[in-house]
């Protein structure tokens, strides 16, 4: 996965913490709501994500889970 933060160049060393976030019961969020609330659900999530780690970490949405984020600092 070469968007994927495991997939860049960047070198990982020992001072690299990696943080993941599971939305719990998101499937009750789209039966109840409908997908397109879920979807900004997902898209509001992934904004505060982004700007909660610093500059040199990355936030990304997990790749094949909508409701999985990963943070690697």
């Amino acid at each position: 996965m070469p968007d994927s933060p495991a997939g860049n160049n960047r070198s990982i060393n020992r001072n690299t913490t990696i943080g993941y976030i599971d939305i719990d019961s998101f499937k009750h969020i789209n039966d109840t709501h409908g997908h397109q609330f879920g979807d900004e659900v997902i898209a509001r999530v992934n904004e505060i994500g982004i700007g909660c780690v610093p500059d040199r970490a990355e936030f990304t949405r997990e790749y094949g889970q909508g409701d999985e984020f990963v943070a690697v600092l």
